[in-house]
């Protein structure tokens, strides 16, 4: 049996990054949620709607819809591996 290695602990600052990229990405669903209060059915209907790029409603996909939805999953995405790097060159590695 081979050796099980050690999991390297992650930074606070770390988890705290990790922890606002998944606000920016998740911003469009929480904004529906408490836009529409306690209409969950609505708001998670708004919701399918818009991670299916507007097909269930429309039958068509529309851009501006994707972009709305998808746009800041890819920010977050983004702003995790800049602020990784970022991390990477302070400690100097």
């Amino acid at each position: 049996m081979g050796k099980r290695k050690a999991r390297r602990k992650r930074s606070l600052l770390s988890r705290a990054l990790d922890w606002v990229a998944i606000g920016i990405g998740a911003s469009p669903a929480i904004k529906t949620v408490v836009d529409h209060g306690s209409d969950v059915q609505g708001s998670l209907d708004i919701i399918a709607d818009g991670y299916s790029g507007g097909i269930l409603h429309q039958g068509k996909p529309d851009f501006g819809t994707v972009l709305y939805w998808y746009g800041p999953i890819l920010a977050a995405v983004g702003f995790r591996k800049g602020m990784s790097l970022l991390m990477k060159v302070a400690r100097g590695r």
